[in-house]
């Protein structure tokens, strides 16, 4: 019997031996994203790296003792610490103090990519009108969501490229930035809508579809015609969601980031997949890619950040509550 049991030992010390190597050596290079944009795709990847390591490690200890166990576990940990230094930034803004939410205005917002061939519309509709949101951007909607969504919730809605925009207010005005699907690269659609907010002062909501970034020149094109489009536009109460198609662990995305001069409010979130397209709309046994992002200029506050249900998509949708700030007094600026 222990003739046995021997073989499968080694076989199981050595399996755990090639994960930790290899989730180890992809943390590692996705450090060189910083100067390598090949070595950046690992990065969207460093929660597989983070938790294959984790698994990884915990399952080497209770190996016997071994050069293989010991090798193991030095590779797991190596893979932890350089996928954990990728993150930390997130994990950092999650201990930063929110203000409650009976403190200020609040707006409820929610972004989704809802997938044009998605199954069920009805039930995003029903969902959306249970949440109750000041503000819904829909990536990928149809028309038929779209109706049903009005016909659920009694929300404006204003369709343009690459997002629809359901608010509780009539807006003040409604855009489209037409001329940035032509710019080179993979097209980006750009849509906001005027709203008048909590002092009377109007702010912004920006729905965006981004192409994939896939080879790296489209991501940094795109990046490069979002921060122009938004230099046009009041920044300190804008707020911007969508599918991004791009986490934020990307050295090329947080560069990208510092450029739109707002600051990025989902932290550890993943949102896709959801279900596999490809296999008949398998689900996924959990996200490990968050590529929908909400971003928000000085005036508005973080209250709450959460993750919505599986609702026929391959994302989640992203749940968000902001406080509004009033602008400063003239005196005060004085």
């Amino acid at each position: 019997m222990r003739s046995h049991r021997r073989p499968a030992l080694v076989l199981l010390e050595l399996g755990l031996l090639g994960a930790a190597a290899a989730c180890a050596l992809a943390a590692v290079a996705a450090q060189g994203g910083r100067w390598n944009d090949r070595l950046d795709l690992l990065t969207h990847f460093t929660l597989v790296w983070l938790f294959g390591g984790l698994v990884t490690l915990l399952a080497a200890i209770w190996l016997p003792s071994s050069w293989r166990k010991a090798t193991a576990i030095g590779l797991a940990l190596l893979a932890v610490i350089s996928a954990g230094a990728i993150i930390a930034p997130d994990a950092v803004h999650l201990a930063e103090p929110r203000p409650g939410p009976s403190a200020q205005k609040t707006l409820k917002l929610i972004e989704f990519n809802a997938w044009r061939g998605n199954p069920d519309p009805a039930r995003v509709a029903r969902w959306l009108a249970q949440e109750d949101p000041d503000v819904a951007v829909i990536i990928e909607g149809s028309d038929l969501l779209k109706g049903q969504v009005v016909a659920a919730t009694g929300m404006h809605a204003f369709e343009g490229s690459g997002a629809q925009i359901f608010t509780r207010e009539k807006p003040i005005a409604e855009w489209v930035a037409w001329s940035v699907r032509g710019l080179p690269g993979t097209p980006t659609e750009l849509t906001w809508v005027d709203l008048r907010g909590p002092d009377g002062q109007p702010f912004t909501v920006v729905g965006l579809h981004a192409g994939g970034v896939i080879p790296a020149r489209y991501g940094w094109g795109q990046g490069r015609n979002i921060a122009e489009v938004l230099k046009v536009l009041d920044r300190t109460s804008l707020i911007m969601a969508g599918d991004f198609n791009s986490t934020q662990w990307s050295f090329r995305q947080r560069a990208v980031d510092a450029s739109f001069a707002l600051e990025r409010r989902d932290h550890l979130i993943p949102t896709w997949p959801a279900r596999l397209p490809m296999l008949h709309g398998v689900p996924f046994p959990a996200p490990l890619l968050p590529i929908d992002h909400v971003y928000a200029g000085p005036r508005w506050k973080t209250v709450r950040i959460a993750r919505g249900p599986r609702m026929g998509s391959d994302h989640y949708p992203l749940v968000m509550t902001f406080a509004w700030t009033p602008a400063p007094s003239k005196s005060a600026r004085d």
